[in-house]
Protein backbone atom coordinates (compact mmCIF):
# COMPACT_ATOMS: atom_id res chain seq x y z
CA UNK A 1 0.00 0.00 0.00
CA UNK A 2 1.23 3.31 -0.73
CA UNK A 3 0.52 6.64 1.00
CA UNK A 4 1.39 10.52 0.49
CA UNK A 5 4.59 12.16 1.52
CA UNK A 6 5.63 15.80 1.54
CA UNK A 7 9.37 16.55 0.95
CA UNK A 8 10.84 19.73 1.11
CA UNK A 9 14.61 20.86 0.56
CA UNK A 10 15.08 24.15 2.16
CA UNK A 11 18.02 26.20 1.31
CA UNK A 12 18.76 28.57 4.37
CA UNK A 13 21.95 31.24 4.59
CA UNK A 14 23.89 29.60 7.20
CA UNK A 15 24.45 26.04 8.19
CA UNK A 16 22.07 24.03 9.95
CA UNK A 17 24.19 20.91 10.14
CA UNK A 18 27.74 20.37 11.68
CA UNK A 19 30.09 18.07 10.09
CA UNK A 20 29.41 14.98 12.50
CA UNK A 21 25.11 15.77 12.94
CA UNK A 22 23.28 15.75 9.57
CA UNK A 23 20.65 14.31 10.34
CA UNK A 24 17.13 13.57 12.86
CA UNK A 25 14.66 11.24 12.64
CA UNK A 26 11.15 11.63 14.57
CA UNK A 27 8.97 8.71 15.47
CA UNK A 28 5.36 8.70 13.91
CA UNK A 29 3.19 10.77 16.51
CA UNK A 30 5.52 14.03 14.56
CA UNK A 31 4.34 15.41 11.27
CA UNK A 32 7.87 15.47 10.25
CA UNK A 33 9.74 11.86 9.73
CA UNK A 34 13.18 13.45 9.00
CA UNK A 35 15.54 16.35 8.47
CA UNK A 36 18.57 15.51 6.71
CA UNK A 37 21.55 17.35 5.18
CA UNK A 38 20.57 16.75 1.51
CA UNK A 39 24.34 16.86 0.80
CA UNK A 40 27.41 15.97 2.02
CA UNK A 41 29.35 18.83 2.05
CA UNK A 42 25.67 21.21 1.62
CA UNK A 43 25.43 21.62 5.65
CA UNK A 44 22.82 24.64 4.71
CA UNK A 45 20.45 22.21 2.38
CA UNK A 46 17.55 20.54 4.66
CA UNK A 47 15.74 17.87 3.46
CA UNK A 48 12.48 17.48 5.11
CA UNK A 49 10.24 14.91 4.91
CA UNK A 50 6.58 14.47 6.28
CA UNK A 51 5.39 10.99 5.76
CA UNK A 52 3.14 8.40 8.09
CA UNK A 53 0.24 8.87 10.23
CA UNK A 54 0.35 12.19 11.71
CA UNK A 55 1.21 13.73 8.66
CA UNK A 56 -1.30 12.58 6.87
CA UNK A 57 -3.81 14.57 8.68
CA UNK A 58 -1.51 17.56 7.64
CA UNK A 59 -0.44 17.28 4.36
CA UNK A 60 -2.59 17.22 1.24
CA UNK A 61 -2.34 19.20 -2.24
CA UNK A 62 -3.62 22.23 -0.98
CA UNK A 63 -1.13 22.38 1.79
CA UNK A 64 0.29 25.32 2.08
CA UNK A 65 4.07 24.40 1.70
CA UNK A 66 5.86 27.49 3.91
CA UNK A 67 3.42 26.99 6.96
CA UNK A 68 4.66 22.90 7.01
CA UNK A 69 8.07 24.39 6.14
CA UNK A 70 7.73 26.26 9.28
CA UNK A 71 6.11 23.54 11.42
CA UNK A 72 9.23 21.53 10.40
CA UNK A 73 11.59 24.57 11.50
CA UNK A 74 9.73 24.53 14.76
CA UNK A 75 10.28 20.72 15.41
CA UNK A 76 14.22 20.83 14.66
CA UNK A 77 15.51 24.01 16.34
CA UNK A 78 16.13 22.89 19.13
CA UNK A 79 18.61 20.28 17.35
CA UNK A 80 19.94 22.62 14.99
CA UNK A 81 20.79 26.25 13.79
CA UNK A 82 17.22 26.74 11.90
CA UNK A 83 16.54 29.84 14.76
CA UNK A 84 16.93 33.39 13.17
CA UNK A 85 18.83 31.01 10.15
CA UNK A 86 17.63 32.76 7.30
CA UNK A 87 15.34 30.60 4.48
CA UNK A 88 17.31 31.54 1.23
CA UNK A 89 15.26 29.41 -0.98
CA UNK A 90 12.76 26.15 -1.19
CA UNK A 91 11.23 23.61 -3.04
CA UNK A 92 8.50 21.89 -2.55
CA UNK A 93 6.52 18.22 -3.85
CA UNK A 94 3.37 16.35 -2.42
CA UNK A 95 3.57 12.87 -3.75
CA UNK A 96 0.64 10.68 -3.64
CA UNK A 97 1.00 8.05 -4.18
CA UNK A 98 4.29 8.77 -1.99
CA UNK A 99 5.99 5.82 0.13
CA UNK A 100 5.04 2.20 0.37
CA UNK A 101 4.21 0.90 3.84
CA UNK A 102 4.69 -2.55 4.90
CA UNK A 103 2.97 -5.05 6.99
CA UNK A 104 4.15 -7.17 9.57
CA UNK A 105 4.18 -9.69 7.08
CA UNK A 106 5.79 -7.98 4.72
CA UNK A 107 8.71 -10.68 4.76
CA UNK A 108 5.76 -13.61 3.19
CA UNK A 109 5.14 -11.41 0.50
CA UNK A 110 8.60 -11.28 -0.41
CA UNK A 111 9.01 -15.37 0.25
CA UNK A 112 5.99 -15.86 -1.80
CA UNK A 113 7.76 -13.34 -5.23
CA UNK A 114 11.12 -15.21 -4.65
CA UNK A 115 9.32 -18.34 -4.43
CA UNK A 116 6.88 -18.18 -7.64
CA UNK A 117 9.86 -16.11 -9.91
CA UNK A 118 12.27 -18.05 -8.49
CA UNK A 119 12.31 -21.19 -11.38
CA UNK A 120 12.46 -18.14 -14.24
CA UNK A 121 16.01 -16.74 -14.86
CA UNK A 122 16.31 -13.34 -16.32
CA UNK A 123 13.95 -11.44 -13.98
CA UNK A 124 15.68 -9.46 -11.49
CA UNK A 125 13.52 -7.33 -8.97
CA UNK A 126 13.78 -4.01 -7.51
CA UNK A 127 11.65 -1.12 -6.03
CA UNK A 128 10.74 0.50 -2.81
CA UNK A 129 8.50 -1.88 -1.51
CA UNK A 130 11.48 -4.88 -1.91
CA UNK A 131 14.23 -3.46 0.55
CA UNK A 132 12.53 0.08 1.88
CA UNK A 133 12.03 3.77 0.79
CA UNK A 134 15.25 5.32 1.25
CA UNK A 135 17.42 6.34 -1.62
CA UNK A 136 20.47 3.92 -0.10
CA UNK A 137 17.27 1.11 0.10
CA UNK A 138 17.12 1.35 -3.65
CA UNK A 139 20.56 1.14 -4.45
CA UNK A 140 20.98 -2.10 -2.33
CA UNK A 141 17.41 -3.62 -3.68
CA UNK A 142 19.28 -2.83 -7.55
CA UNK A 143 21.99 -4.33 -6.72
CA UNK A 144 20.96 -7.26 -4.89
CA UNK A 145 18.70 -7.56 -8.42
CA UNK A 146 21.80 -6.95 -10.88
CA UNK A 147 23.72 -9.60 -8.72
CA UNK A 148 20.75 -12.01 -8.95
CA UNK A 149 20.91 -11.63 -12.78
CA UNK A 150 25.02 -12.16 -13.11
CA UNK A 151 24.47 -15.14 -11.24
CA UNK A 152 21.86 -16.62 -12.84
CA UNK A 153 23.95 -16.16 -16.33
CA UNK A 154 26.92 -17.52 -14.83
CA UNK A 155 25.63 -20.92 -13.32
CA UNK A 156 23.50 -21.55 -16.37
CA UNK A 157 24.42 -19.69 -19.32
CA UNK A 158 22.84 -22.08 -21.86
CA UNK A 159 19.39 -22.35 -20.97
CA UNK A 160 17.28 -19.46 -22.33
CA UNK A 161 14.74 -17.77 -19.83
CA UNK A 162 10.71 -18.52 -20.25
Amino acid sequence: MYYPVAVAVVKYRNDIFQSDLRAMIFDNSSFLSNAGAYGINDLDLVRYTFSGVAARKLISSETNSENLISIAEKIIEEYFNVKGNKREDYVYRYLDPGLCAYSSYHYKLLQKIEQVLGPFRNIGLTGDYWRGASIEACFRSAEEAVQKLIYMNDIAPEHESC
